[in-house]
């Protein structure tokens, strides 16, 4: 009888067990920028409460072009071509970007949105 996926990894990992401490570090890393990328975005929304109209729709598109211009930069760096319009789409830039490479474009567009809202 074939062995489940979860099976292989299972024996995988007692075999190596250098590789599930990578595993776990690299687990904390993801979820320590996950972590930093939402404390930024609650950040850079309670400071935009305290704009007026005019300037929250300027920081705002700032902030948008600025996560545009993360994203065209890591895309070129991994060579992918792909059309502008199609990186602004939140399924396609799941299917080709690493969660984690998001996670710190977000956090490091909430880190200039707080920046431009203080």
């Amino acid at each position: 009888m074939p062995a489940s996926a979860a099976e292989r990894k299972r024996r995988s990992r007692a075999q190596n067990p250098e590789t599930r401490t990578d595993e776990k570090d690299k687990n904390r890393e993801r979820m320590a920028i996950y972590r930093a990328k939402n404390r930024a975005a609650k950040r850079a929304a309670e400071l935009k409460l305290t704009l007026d109209n005019d300037e929250k729709k300027n920081v705002e598109s700032k902030a948008i072009a600025h996560r545009r211009l993360l994203i065209c930069d890591w895309f070129n760096s991994h060579k992918v071509m792909m059309p502008t319009d199609a990186m602004n789409n939140k399924i396609i830039l799941n299917r080709f970007m690493p969660r984690i490479d998001l996670h710190q474009i977000e956090h490091t567009a909430a880190q200039f949105e707080i920046a431009l809202a203080k």
